[in-house]
């Protein structure tokens, strides 16, 4: 195909029956799909510690979990969560962007305000990252709370926490 042609795919019957195809947005598609899988890539051993992950037959007195989930489980699921989290604020950016440049959202003049397309589709997405960390990563709840409980009084030494005493 010539630069700047559109390319239709057309399956044999079925819904996607003539879907233009830009070689443009393929090639994005590709950019973000190879940045998305150069950031996950250092982070290998992480899942294998998740996917072979085993039983210590300890539980830990202060959540009532194994300890294999923090030694094997929680550092993948802490690794998902954040991809998650970063693409979805990246896909809200780029929602809102597409919005403004069509004239959804207004920045200026006598009609200052997103249209209800705009509204529609951004709210959520603004309500979900306004949200406080916690309720969002609800993961990272667990070393959030131990770490705020100190027990300096007690047999531990002064700044460990109630898992390692």
């Amino acid at each position: 195909a010539a630069a700047g042609s559109v390319i239709t795919h057309e399956p044999a019957g079925g819904a996607l029956a003539g879907v233009q195809v830009h070689p443009g947005m393929v090639a994005l598609g590709l950019v973000v799909g190879l940045f998305a899988g150069g950031a996950v890539s250092g982070h290998a051993l992480e899942y294998l510690a998740w996917r072979n992950s085993t039983s210590f037959n300890v539980t830990d007195p202060g959540f009532g979990l194994d300890v294999g989930f923090f030694v094997f489980d929680y550092p993948w699921w802490r690794l998902v969560l954040s991809f998650a989290f970063a693409a979805f604020v990246f896909s809200a950016i780029v929602a809102a962007i597409v919005h403004y440049m069509m004239g959804g959202l207004r920045f200026s003049g006598p009609r200052r305000r997103g249209s209800r397309a705009a509204q529609a589709h951004l709210s959520p997405g603004g309500t979900v990252v306004a949200q406080p960390r916690d309720d969002i990563d609800y993961v990272r709840i667990p070393s959030r709370r131990s770490s705020t409980r100190t027990t300096a009084a007690s047999s531990c030494m002064p700044g460990t926490t109630a898992i390692l005493c």
